[in-house]
């Protein structure tokens, strides 16, 4: 059996890249940047920052912090909003 292996490429991307953007501006809809506003999440911690969008385009991401650091925000938020949006009708 013949085993074809992709060969994957990868760019490194500093977490503090992009700090100043907001949620919105990340693209992540009104109802999640008001969810995360009143939880005191204002704006996005570096590696949100740095990784939001990408996610949201459908990229591959990895990231790594400490704890604390928002990772969980970083992956969980763009989740929710792919959801919501494959849950919106079309236009």
């Amino acid at each position: 059996m013949d085993v074809v292996h992709e060969r994957l490429q990868a760019n490194a991307v500093q977490a503090d890249e992009g700090a100043t953007a907001s949620f919105a501006d990340l693209g992540l809809g009104q109802n999640i940047v008001s969810a995360l506003a009143d939880l005191g999440a204002a704006h996005p911690f570096p590696i949100q920052a740095a990784t939001i969008a990408p996610i949201l385009e459908g990229k591959d991401v990895l990231g790594r912090g400490r704890t604390g650091s928002g990772k969980t925000i970083a992956f969980g938020a763009p989740l929710v909003e792919a959801l919501a949006r494959a849950g919106r009708p079309e236009a």
